[in-house]
């Protein structure tokens, strides 16, 4: 094979992996809603986040985002692929992937979390960029934010995070392809 074909197969390989990416992605694009101020997570994300009922930050956590997953009053909702959070991957962990076979073109089962919580994991980009983690907020102070997780109010405190994150507010954001 000559040097102008190989090119043109080492390219249309290239496009065709990074379509089935694409593709398979759209499936763990979340739509934020651009009313509401977001918390954005910086990758590697601080794991693990609990959301207490209380500014006391004390008893069982309503909602955790730990290395498994999102669990609701300890019940997962969705996992992490291959459930476990892996930072090698981190620009590849949506929750919600069965595993990161689509990293290959492979399938993948899909199964998103449930609406009614704050916790927002996406792709940026419209499904074209790496990872995104984003949290609905109600309120913040220096020392926690304020959710709503199933219409009951949660806080998370914002010192065990390290300052991973940035406060968005709300009609600025989108993951609209081509944003």
């Amino acid at each position: 094979m000559n040097l102008k074909a190989r090119m043109t197969l080492v390219a249309f390989i290239g496009i065709f992996l990074l379509k089935g990416h694409e593709a398979q992605a759209r499936d763990g694009v979340v739509q934020l809603n651009i009313n509401k101020v977001h918390l954005n997570l910086f990758q590697p994300y601080p794991l693990p986040l609990k959301f207490f009922s209380n500014k006391q930050f004390s008893g069982a956590p309503l909602l955790e985002l730990n290395s498994r997953g999102l669990l609701l009053r300890g019940r997962e909702l969705c996992g992490w692929p291959n459930k476990k959070y892996d930072e090698k991957y981190s620009s590849n962990m949506v929750l919600g992937y069965s595993s990161l076979a689509f990293l290959t073109g492979g399938k993948v089962a899909y199964q998103p979390c449930s609406i009614d919580q704050p916790v927002k994991s996406t792709w940026g980009d419209g499904g074209t960029g790496p990872a995104a983690l984003y949290i609905e907020l109600e309120k913040s102070s220096a020392d926690w934010v304020e959710t709503r997780v199933q219409g009951v109010v949660a806080f998370l405190p914002l010192k065990p995070m390290n300052a991973q994150y940035r406060i968005e507010p709300a009609k600025t954001l989108s993951n609209e392809p081509g944003d």
